[in-house]
């Protein structure tokens, strides 16, 4: 199976985790890496103990400087 046909039944299997990963991508670019995903009875990947661990390899005043706003505490 090709790339492009296991990308394309990745996204079958999991529509709302590709759709969440697509979304991902647009806004910090295409280094977003998906580890994990369980959606309609089916999983992909292999589950860490501590849940969802993000990994983003820009530092936050690049991704900052993109328009966003820092939020208040």
């Amino acid at each position: 199976m090709s790339r492009e046909e296991q990308a394309r039944k990745n996204r079958e299997m999991f529509p709302f985790a590709a759709q969440i990963v697509e979304e991902l991508r647009a806004e910090f670019g295409p280094g977003v890496k998906l580890l994990y995903a369980e959606e309609n009875g089916s999983s992909v990947g292999k589950k860490t103990e501590g849940g969802v661990v993000p990994v983003i390899d820009k530092p936050a005043h690049v991704i900052l400087n993109r328009g966003q706003k820092r939020h208040e505490r």
